[in-house]
């Protein structure tokens, strides 16, 4: 057990994430009745995501066509069309040399909320002809709220900027979005809601918590652990994924946390704490090694019935991977059959880890929205678009508020609003369907994110997450 949060996280400096309400769930999203608290009221995010084909067919040396307000989230080329397709802003450019090419390209793409139209157009080179067609696509390959666009070779078109060489047209985003919003495939249908576990807690003589237990329960004794699994799992927390710093830190309060959850029906897996490595180590090698073993330490218990797994293979969560360079990865998870969760959205780790997720649960709803739909959207996208490559774990995040004031100087203190914040971000997490969701957190006590009941903050939190976990897994 260790006095002070060793693996205590800052704030600041850390990616903020968010989700997205889809379009067509918001309009239908309610939240639980849960602790006395008026559901959510929807306003969360500014984007909406639909899917949209185009289609360029040209004997010009080059063909655009693009959106005006369009943000490509994800695309792919059709198998068997010709001509060289280039991504542009918007949309897409046909290369060719004259003689007839064509391509159609599916996509996954964003667009600004309080936008009512979206400019459409198509631009040819200097020779020959093109023609485009945009459509929503709805689960794709084919779908309605068609555009077609045709541009010919006027004599009096002589060069890129002649404005006979383009032809514009206007895009109802109503249309659009009442017709073409995805349903994203999952990755898999064992839906799970998942805590943060701290096994720091032999004691809570520390005055440096934001709040203290209601029932002082020590982390380190095996009786009281398990009551907190039973008011955990009774309250809709299917696992907990515990603070690991190794064997010697954690090991015993692991152990006790695995078995306490395989007693109640319950999971648990590692929450590596890579910053705690990074951290005391003098080079990046050294850290390398240090998380190496942690994780060899922690895959001796992969055999425990609670351990967490997706598809038969062990999950390892990992806090601050990018504290750790990319090229230090491979030594780290050498030999290990694992599938990482990390907290990070760099696209320099995109194939570092298996899926990311959010520790920070910071940041306003609406804030959060958005970012993390985009990101719920490239997680299944590709799947959308190629139903033969698998779905990547969609993973959300949800806490009641954070007080770091006693820990930290000056510290960030986010109200937890008579339990509406903590209300918003359930609503914004469900409103993408996440594989997991995965709440900041059971007991970080120095941090005020606890939902484990408290002296100041009561079981209201508790109360919440059993309600929205119900929803959320249709229980």
């Amino acid at each position: 057990m260790r006095s002070t949060p060793a693996t205590a996280r800052p704030v600041t400096g850390l990616p903020l994430f968010a989700v997205l309400l889809v379009a067509a769930l918001a309009a239908t999203m309610t939240a639980p009745a849960a602790a006395g608290t008026p559901p959510a009221d929807g306003r969360h995010g500014t984007i909406w995501t639909a899917a949209v084909t185009m289609t360029v067919q040209s004997t010009s040396d080059h063909a655009t066509l693009t959106v005006d307000g369009l943000e490509v989230l994800h695309s792919r080329v059709r198998p068997g069309d010709s001509g060289d397709v280039r991504l542009v802003d918007g949309g897409i450019q046909l290369v060719g040399d004259g003689r007839p090419v064509a391509a159609t390209v599916d996509m996954v793409v964003a667009g600004d909320r309080t936008a009512t139209q979206l400019p459409v157009r198509l631009t040819r080179g200097d020779i020959g002809e093109a023609s485009g067609r945009v459509a929503g696509g709805g689960d794709l390959p084919d779908g309605p709220a068609a555009i077609d666009l045709t541009v010919s070779s006027p004599a009096s078109a002589t060069s890129l900027t002649d404005p006979l060489n383009t032809v514009t047209a206007v895009w109802d985003v109503a249309a659009l979005t009442a017709r073409a919003v995805p349903t994203l495939p999952h990755r898999t249908d064992d839906r799970q809601v998942l805590a943060f576990y701290y096994p720091w807690f032999g004691s809570y003589d520390d005055p440096r918590t934001a709040d203290r237990p209601a029932d002082p329960r020590p982390t380190d004794l095996r009786q009281a652990v398990d009551a907190m699994a039973a008011q955990a799992t009774g309250h809709g927390v299917d696992g907990w994924v515990v603070s690991w710093a190794g064997a010697a830190a954690d090991g015993h309060g692991y152990d006790l946390a695995a078995d306490a959850m395989a007693g109640h029906g319950g999971h648990v897996t590692g929450y590596l704490e890579v910053a705690a490595a990074t951290g005391s180590a003098p080079t990046p090698l050294v850290a390398a090694v240090t998380v190496r073993r942690w994780l060899a330490e922690l895959s001796s218990r992969w055999d425990h019935p609670a351990q967490l797994t997706l598809d038969g293979t062990p999950v390892v969560f990992a806090f601050a991977v990018e504290t750790l360079p990319a090229v230090w990865w491979p030594l780290a998870t050498a030999g290990l059959d694992v599938v990482l969760v990390g907290d990070t959205t760099s696209a320099a780790f995109a194939d570092v880890v298996d899926a990311d997720h959010s520790y920070a649960g910071t940041g306003s709803p609406a804030d959060r929205a958005d970012d993390a739909a985009r990101r719920a959207v490239r997680h299944r996208a590709a799947a959308l678009l190629d139903p033969t490559v698998p779905a990547r774990l969609h993973v959300e995040t949800v806490a009641p508020g954070y007080d770091d004031r006693a820990v930290r100087q000056p510290g960030q203190v986010i109200g937890r609003d008579g339990g509406d914040r903590y209300d918003d971000l359930w609503e914004v997490a469900v409103a993408t369907d996440p594989d997991w969701v995965v709440v900041t957190s059971w007991n970080e006590w120095f941090e005020g994110t606890s939902i484990e009941p408290g002296v100041v903050e009561g079981d209201r939190a508790l109360r919440q997450t059993a309600g929205w976990a119900a929803m959320f897994a249709g229980r």
